[in-house]
């Protein structure tokens, strides 16, 4: 009876252990997604492909009305200049700001950092807060547009 409760244990514990279903891939990024609770940025899309270096990069497909927008930011441009891997299913989403070149003559900060994360395959939300581990309560999202 003891070897039993024993082997229900073990396996229970290695069944527990297995992280697999939680594991998110970097393929899961590919596509076109549209940019929403984000101010002025609101309703534009990219498209995230791999570059010629095999990493992650978001171009703009099409841009919202804004004029801001429109004055600094081109169709096929690069907006989300990476995207790496900081743990199974977390992930840190760096943006270029809209107006960077502006921002590059005066010395300041050209990208914005996000921590990015699957809410499902296709939602993904995104958090200034690198320290939050559990940003589902974040309004920032990219979603997946249906081709």
């Amino acid at each position: 009876m003891k070897n039993i409760a024993l082997f229900i244990t073990i396996c229970i514990a290695l069944y527990s252990c297995n992280n697999h279903s939680k594991v998110k891939s970097s393929f899961n990024f590919i596509g076109k997604w549209e940019l929403t609770g984000h101010g002025i940025m609101d309703g534009i899309i990219v498209k995230i492909e791999y570059n010629k270096e095999k990493k992650l990069i978001g171009k703009v497909c099409q841009l919202n009305d804004n004029k801001l927008v429109n004055m600094f930011l081109d169709s096929n441009s690069v907006f989300i200049s990476s995207i790496e891997r900081r743990s199974q299913f977390q992930f840190i989403l760096k943006e270029k700001k809209i107006g960077s070149e502006l921002f590059d003559l005066y010395g300041l900060d050209t990208r914005s950092v996000f921590q990015a994360q699957f809410r499902d395959k296709d939602t993904i939300v995104l958090s200034k807060d690198q320290s939050n581990t559990n940003i589902n309560g974040s309004l920032t999202k990219l979603i997946r547009i249906k081709e």
